[in-house]
């Protein structure tokens, strides 16, 4: 492989690790966005933010999943020598469940002690077992 050609693939490389941690970046943003101030009247601040425990609960264990998602597929880059259309298929594929963590993180904390909490255990632990198959093909 000439220089150039080298260097016009380390570019490719650099372009789609690029995307993808702003893609990653943005799906831990948006788990925050789940959080809301308490509007529990009658309360205490603190018993008003106790009330939420669902939310922080879900929002910390998907944090936690999506920062291990990410450093898995930072290291990853560090043996791709070479990007083609399908591998940034499935790199976008990947990114899709990845950006599908806060509806479901919010899907389930809000349906955690409802009838339909089934319905979002079923939706959020589908969405990350696609996730892990997208991830282990790729």
């Amino acid at each position: 492989m000439t220089s150039a050609a080298a260097a016009h693939e380390e570019r490719e490389i650099g372009r789609l690790e690029g995307f993808s941690d702003g893609v990653f970046a943005f799906a831990i943003t948006l788990l925050v966005l789940a959080l809301k101030q308490p509007t529990v009247t009658g309360v205490t601040p603190f018993q008003g933010l106790l009330s939420q425990w669902p939310t922080f609960f879900a929002l910390v264990t998907s944090f936690m999943t999506i920062l291990v998602l990410w450093v898995n597929h930072h290291n990853m880059f560090n043996y791709i020598l070479r990007i083609n259309m399908e591998f940034m298929f499935l790199n976008g594929f990947l990114l899709f469940f990845v950006v599908l963590t806060p509806f479901t993180t919010s899907f389930i904390a809000d349906n955690l002690f409802s009838n339909g909490s089934e319905t979002a255990a079923a939706v959020y632990t589908g969405t990350f077992l696609l996730l892990s198959t997208v991830y282990n093909v790729l």
